[in-house]
């Protein structure tokens, strides 16, 4: 399906080569895949019968990570997104204040060319403060609203959370704009998690299978903890599991608009993060091998309309650069951007074995993963292909770098846009079940322990965690230099004893729910959680239906 129009490949459209003229992608995966549908069923009727399901998907999830919000925006870089996005709206500007105690940390400041004040702006990318503009403007909606009982919901004095803003009931609402715009994350991870299940039917799975495969996503990865935070990775996954979709289908329609929203998807993952341009190469290895076999015009206005899609974010980042820093190719990390300092192979373990960032172990999904993938790249190779690269590439970008870990945060942060491209081969080993009983028992207990360590994600407060850590190290710094561990950031990296799988628990706590805290105080915010958990009933139902995950099948 991937790879030839609806009806059927000839040999000049079909970007493999060996697959006989008679078959396109879908028929010859159905070969390996019992369960996928033939070509003429996968390209022409099933995609458009069980995108339905990507509805209800994402109104599914987006009301049910919104109803674990913790309220608040814990991370320093979180806050200073957030307060560019508080900046566009209410001044038009990108210039923000420091953060209290801080410094010029997370920017750079700028003297004013026309003689006036210095400015200061953070370093982060674009993509996450416009994302969240929508969101930030409904709270600014709603917070008048809220009743006087409320005025302290946000208060965070009395826990062990430390916060880059004032939550005080003299600053409501400032503390609502911040809890509106913690709503982003929520409605892109659930975004991406209904385009991983679009993917699926793309490659000529079915719904059930691809449902699977999406809500194992969405229960049994990072992605659950990442749509609480106000970090832009989320955004990144966002835009290349996007530009997976929409390559697919151009690929399967030949239509050159959905080259142009792969490109345009592609640049929203780089808007979000400059670090994700080498995000370029794995996207060029699909739409390279995508081409191949094609007349060159249409290959050539493949490309154009992708590229014309890529410029546009393209554009908008070097603007923002030189509206803020007098360069287009200033992206405001200044030093830190030359801090490659950590040895390959050092970085490389930490990013996939480390007890503090290890993504085998913060991902145990990643088994499964490994599993599906060799029947998955018989079946696909040129979308496998890709699908390896794209961790590769960050993996390789990060693990020099001299904060690899990336601060305080669950699991390898800089590797999750890559997890949701590492899903789709999912729907297949979902689809063809193993047969043996003790297959079987091992598939589920892999969902269990990755649903688990997810779990445990979503309970701990990893900002209160990696506080009290620091706390004890410099009580102990004697004692953990003799171990071997020069610095807090060594502990948490490499310490099993002290791994937040271990150790973080004990600051799971409801305090880490606002809906818990808003069931004391009803008002506008219980209110709002009302919305959502029929939302999320309503829709889960729809979702789950008896017959509803088998339309399209």
């Amino acid at each position: 399906m991937a790879g030839g129009n609806a009806a059927g490949a000839t040999t000049d459209s079909n970007p493999r080569g060996p697959v006989p003229a008679r078959l396109d992608t879908a028929g010859a995966a159905a070969l390996r895949f019992p369960m996928l549908r033939a070509p003429e069923e996968a390209g022409r009727s099933s995609p458009p019968s069980g995108r339905r399901l990507a509805r209800p998907l994402f109104l599914t999830l987006t009301a049910f990570y919104l109803l674990g919000s913790s309220g608040r925006i814990d991370t320093p870089d979180g806050v200073l997104m957030f307060r560019v996005t508080q900046s566009l709206v209410e001044r038009r500007a990108a210039a923000v204040e420091p953060l209290a105690g801080a410094g010029t940390w997370g920017g750079l400041v700028v003297p004013d060319r026309r003689g006036g004040a210095a400015r200061f702006y953070p370093k982060y990318g674009l993509g996450l403060p416009l994302a969240a503009i929508p969101c930030y403007a409904a709270g600014r909606w709603l917070a008048p609203l809220a009743r006087r009982g409320e005025a302290d919901l946000f208060d965070a004095e009395r826990g062990r959370r430390r916060l880059w803003y004032d939550v005080g009931p003299d600053n409501f609402r400032e503390a609502f704009g911040a809890f509106a715009a913690s709503w982003t994350n929520a409605a892109v991870v659930a975004a991406t998690l209904a385009v991983v299940f679009l993917i699926g039917l793309e490659l000529g799975f079915g719904s059930g299978g691809s449902l699977a495969a999406a809500l194992a996503g969405a229960f049994a990865t990072p992605l659950w903890a990442y749509s609480r935070t106000f970090f832009a990775e989320p955004l990144g996954g966002l835009g290349l599991a996007a530009f997976f979709y929409f390559a697919l289908r151009g690929r399967r329609e030949d239509r050159h608009a959905s080259f142009l929203a792969a490109g345009a998807s592609l640049g929203v993952a780089i808007l979000a993060k400059p670090a994700h341009l080498v995000l370029l190469l794995p996207a060029a290895i699909l739409l390279g091998g995508g081409a191949r076999g094609l007349e060159w015009r249409r290959a050539a206005g493949r490309a154009g309309a992708c590229l014309a899609g890529l410029s546009l974010a393209l554009a908008a980042m070097l603007i923002y650069n030189q509206a803020r820093f007098g360069s287009f190719l200033e992206t405001g990390y200044g030093a830190e951007a030359r801090q490659w300092t950590t040895p390959f192979w050092s970085g490389t373990a930490g990013l996939l074995l480390s007890p503090g960032r290890g993504m085998l172990f913060y991902f145990p999904l990643a088994l499964l993963v490994a599993l599906a993938f060799r029947r998955f790249a018989a079946a696909f190779p040129l979308e496998a292909a890709f699908i390896a690269a794209c961790p590769l590439a960050l993996l390789v970008t990060y693990a020099r770098w001299s904060r690899w870990e990336g601060g305080w945060c669950w699991g390898p942060r800089f590797l999750l846009p890559a997890i949701p491209v590492l899903l789709p081969p999912l729907a297949g080993l979902f689809e063809s079940f193993p047969g043996s009983r003790a297959g079987r028992a091992g598939v589920l207990a892999v969902l269990a322990l990755a649903m688990l360590v997810s779990i445990a994600g979503v309970l701990i407060d990893v900002n209160a965690f990696h506080g009290w850590l620091h706390e004890t190290y410099e009580s102990r710094r004697t004692a953990f230099e003799a171990a071997g561990f020069g610095t807090s950031t060594e502990l948490y990296r490499w310490s099993w004893a002290y791994s937040p799988l271990r150790r973080g628990w004990r600051f799971a706590s409801p305090e880490n729910f606002l809906l818990t805290q808003s069931l004391r105080k009803p008002g506008i915010v219980t209110a709002w959680f009302g919305i959502w958990a029929a939302v999320f009933v309503g829709q889960g139902r729809r979702l789950l239906r008896p017959g509803g995950s088998r339309r399209g099948s």
